[in-house]
């Protein structure tokens, strides 16, 4: 399809979304980008945050928690470790949640599982947190 991209975002307990559309935004370790059709090919990792597409004006997104994202031959191919529709999001929950994680994270010494555990729950509750902010 000319002028489209491809996006597929998948988990690994499902495929979560295939769909086409005009332009995609992702979080990167190295910080956000946007793809266009006719990108260059790419692969970098996933960071956690907002994973927008825009179809025909209209924008769409997902909470996405570590993983990769793949570009090419205009296809964004999105393995997320984790991934919420913005729909699917409540905020007051999501607040109160964070706020717990980030208690528990202050009281666990870094280096143990359990830090490491409540520093995932952080990144995961933050993520989803600016999904609905934006």
């Amino acid at each position: 399809m000319a002028n489209r991209l491809t996006l597929r975002l998948v988990t690994p307990t499902h495929p979560v979304l295939e769909v086409d559309c005009d332009e995609v935004r992702a979080p990167g370790v190295q910080g956000n980008f946007g793809v266009r059709p006719g990108h260059e090919p790419f692969l970098t990792t996933l960071d956690s945050g907002p994973l927008h597409f825009f179809d025909e004006g209209r924008d769409d997104a997902y909470a996405v928690v570590g993983g990769f994202v793949e570009i090419r031959d205009d296809e964004v191919t999105v393995l997320a470790d984790e991934a919420v529709h913005v729909e699917k999001i409540d905020p007051e929950h999501e607040l109160a949640a964070l706020e717990e994680a980030r208690k528990r994270l202050c009281e666990v010494q870094e280096g143990l599982v359990q830090h490491r555990m409540e520093s995932a729950r952080v990144r995961r509750h933050a993520a989803r947190l600016a999904t609905v902010r934006l």
